[in-house]
């Protein structure tokens, strides 16, 4: 039997959970929420922080392979952070 998966290099790997605790710690409730005081909105914050993504390390190396899908994850984690976040 044959299975597909996705096979990662460990520098992909690496900066993908690099981007990850980096988006974790930017989109905890006390920096939005200051933020957010001084008057910027849910979509400028999610477009700021996808911009700085498309901006990192990561998405150089996602862009020489077919890995889009960890992108558009990172993306959605920043929605529903930025979501979650400015409900409270």
């Amino acid at each position: 039997m044959i299975t597909e998966g996705i096979i990662l290099k460990t520098e992909i790997l690496s900066e993908y959970i690099y981007t990850l605790k980096l988006i974790w710690l930017l989109t905890e409730n006390s920096v939005l929420s200051n933020q957010m005081k001084e008057g910027c909105t849910k979509e400028q914050l999610i477009g700021e922080l996808k911009e700085a993504v498309k901006k990192t390390k990561l998405s150089e190396l996602l862009s020489d392979t077919d890995h889009y899908e960890l992108a558009e994850s990172i993306f959605f984690i920043i929605e529903q952070r930025v979501n979650e976040c400015s409900k409270l």
